[in-house]
């Protein structure tokens, strides 16, 4: 299996971990999904799962 494959296989929900994960996002205290359980995470599903933006 490639990397390609393997993050094609991912569930959204690891996928948004992954994502925080590489940026680095346990400290977003801005962010209105963020509690002190470290459930940051939230925010990013509620992206992946958004429209795409056609002229990104």
């Amino acid at each position: 299996m490639t990397n390609y494959e393997k993050i094609k296989a991912m569930s959204v929900e690891e996928m948004a971990k992954a994502l925080c994960d590489y940026y680095n996002i346990d400290y977003c205290v801005n962010c209105p999904a963020f509690n002190t359980e470290g459930k940051y995470t939230e925010c990013a599903i509620k992206w992946l799962e958004s429209e795409a933006d056609e002229n990104d």
